[in-house]
């Protein structure tokens, strides 16, 4: 069932065969993500249900790291993302765990050259509004979807990625002209 779910997204087989699956307990019937570091060890990890359970995702409680961050090119813009299976499919991409992040995060990001990009729902719009008024860069979706022509559906990257049919993350140059630090602009596309 975790292999297949993980197929189905498109993850990548030298990423997945490094996940778990919980078999009892908390996060029992969910795939494990990892959060390694470059020495192997595990700092962290979110759990994706499995079974359609209300609750998508649990991460570890005392969270304090962002997916991937060890591996990022911190001397290139990076993409935030709030999921670690969204990040998986844009390069140089890290993940919050979520649309809020903690001021340890925060910290985290604040000496990088970051790009957000929230899901497109109103979570999304939400924190996209409030990073927009703080100076940060975000991703504007309606911009993307109409200059694309894409269905309604489409909440985050992953959606866009399987509705494209791509092979090869995305990469910062080819989402560059859809990020704004402008709210005027952002607002424009935000009715």
């Amino acid at each position: 069932k975790a292999k297949e779910y993980c197929i189905a997204r498109h993850i990548p087989e030298q990423i997945y065969s490094k996940f778990f699956v919980a078999e009892y307990g908390k996060y029992y019937n969910r795939v494990v993500i990892p959060f390694y570091h470059k020495d192997g060890k595990i700092g962290c990890f979110q759990c994706r249900a499995l079974d359609g359970n209300k609750i998508k995702y649990l991460t570890r409680i005392g969270h304090t790291e962002l997916y991937n961050y060890d591996f990022l090119d911190k001397t290139k813009p990076v993409l935030v993302l709030e999921g670690p299976i969204n990040s998986m499919f844009v390069e140089n991409g890290t993940a919050t765990c979520g649309v809020s992040s903690s001021e340890i995060l925060n910290k985290q990001l604040e000496n990088l050259d970051c790009r957000y990009i929230s899901d497109n729902d109103e979570a999304g719009f939400t924190k996209a509004r409030e990073l927009v008024k703080s100076g940060k860069y975000v991703f504007i979706w309606k911009k993307y979807k109409i200059e694309h022509n894409l269905p309604n559906y489409i909440d985050d990257i992953n959606d866009l990625y399987l509705y494209e049919h791509r092979a090869k993350p995305y990469t910062y140059s080819e989402l560059a002209p859809y990020f704004t630090k402008n709210f005027d602009e952002y607002h424009l596309f935000d009715l």
